[in-house]
Order: structure tokens, then C-alpha cells, then sequence
């Protein structure tokens, strides 16, 4: 069973979620980086009080800083959220490569909490020792990084050439 999450109203969290087995399923194709930004811009129509700031798909994982902007007395949309965005990535990114098994690696998703701007910073701004540092974009659903909200609803992947 999922552990229980501390979801307070605007919290920022640094949420991550990694591939099965930690294989390359997330490689930066057009289709991939397309199939990313469409789940999470659904996601975003469902559930729009989550507030993704930064998406970052790498080939066995994705990192995400998002915080939920529902009131004192709702609950958070976050963990519907990012059900239903893994959940459509999972299932199109599996029918692309003709798979059927698990596309994320066992349990859920980490979420660490972000308590204030240093920490947020420290957290955008500091690399994993194992990598270079990160290119920190917005997701559009053209799969395009933006620096704006998109204002046209999301568009369907269409199949790789």
C-alpha cells in the first residue's frame, strides 16, 4: 500500500518516478518527449489546480517540481494527478514499443517536499553526482518546452515516421 503523503494547499514537492528495471523506455525521441508532454497536459485538464513547475523526462525516469493549489478544506489533486498522467504514459509509450509488462518500477512515485525558494532553488540547481545538470523546461503538448502556459487544449501524439 502507498504510503500516506503531507499534501498542504500550494506546498511544492520534487516528485520523481523511475522506469522498470531502470531501462531506457523515456529515450528523447520526438514521439517520446510528445507522448510526455500530451499525459501531463491531460493530467493538467483533469486536475487543474496542479500546477506543474518543472518537467524533466530523462531516458529511466522523470523528474517534476509541482505544487496543488486546492483550498484548506479539499483534498489534493496530486496523487489522481500523477496516476493518470504515469498511467497514460505507461500504456502509449508500452503499445509503441509492443510491450505489455510494468513500464514503472514497482511502488509509486518519491515525493520530497519543498519547503521554501532556498530549498526550491537548491533543489533546481543542484545535479545529481551520477549526472550532468538538467535542462529544467515547462511541458506544452506540442512536447515543445514553453515559457508560458499553453492556451490551445492539448494534441494527440500522432504516430513516429
Amino acid at each position: 500500500m502507498t504510503e500516506a503523503r503531507r499534501l498542504l494547499p500550494n506546498q511544492a514537492h520534487a516528485i520523481s518516478r523511475r522506469t522498470s528495471q531502470r531501462r531506457f523506455f523515456l529515450v528523447p525521441t520526438d514521439f517520446c518527449k510528445r507522448v510526455v508532454a500530451y499525459a501531463f497536459a491531460v493530467a493538467n485538464e483533469d486536475y487543474p489546480t496542479v500546477q506543474i513547475h518543472v518537467l524533466v523526462a530523462m531516458s529511466n525516469h522523470i523528474e517534476i517540481v509541482a505544487s496543488d493549489a486546492h483550498g484548506p478544506d479539499e483534498d489534493s489533486q496530486l496523487p489522481r494527478f500523477f496516476r493518470d498522467a504515469h498511467a497514460l504514459i505507461a500504456s502509449a509509450l508500452n503499445h509503441h514499443y509492443g510491450r505489455g509488462e510494468h513500464f514503472w518500477a514497482p511502488g509509486s512515485y518519491r515525493n520530497t517536499e519543498i519547503h521554501d525558494l532556498p530549498a526550491l532553488a537548491d533543489r533546481l540547481a543542484t545535479p545529481s553526482p551520477t549526472r550532468r545538470p538538467p535542462t529544467w523546461s515547462r511541458p506544452s503538448p506540442t512536447g515543445r518546452a514553453c515559457t508560458s502556459a499553453p492556451s490551445s487544449g492539448p494534441q494527440a501524439p500522432t504516430a513516429p515516421s
